[in-house]
């Protein structure tokens, strides 16, 4: 019986310690905080958005419906999304970023998904 309990304790915290969250376009579009925050969603529905196959086949329009805005938008030299994942600023009287993930959602000459990378900054 003490062994069970042990199992189920650390199966527990096993769970509630995973990193990964199902992909919600809703929590994904809505999870900014404000300035100086973060996106505090985003980084756990992450993997589940790129292994999930959601934006394949998918065209710009529908990648903004699901995904929100993106934060740049580029059409040189390919077309591009870019989705702010994680920021953590300096602690300076003038906070900048030092820190930064984002996702960048590469588009074909029809602006159809072609790959996604991820990008990661830090000063």
């Amino acid at each position: 019986m003490k062994n069970l309990l042990i199992i189920f304790f650390v199966l527990g915290i096993t769970i509630s310690c995973t990193k990964n969250k199902k992909f919600d376009s809703h929590q994904w579009k809505y999870s900014y905080k404000g300035e100086g925050h973060f996106y505090f969603d985003r980084e756990v529905m992450l993997q589940d958005l790129i292994k999930g196959n959601y934006l394949t086949n998918k065209h710009q329009e529908e990648i903004i419906e699901l995904l929100g805005k993106p934060d740049i938008q580029s059409n040189n030299p390919q077309y591009e999304l870019a989705y702010t994942i994680e920021i953590e600023w300096g602690k300076s009287l003038a906070p900048e970023p030092v820190y930064s993930k984002s996702l960048i959602v590469l588009l074909d000459k029809n602006f159809v998904f072609k790959d996604y990378k991820i990008v990661e900054w830090e000063k």
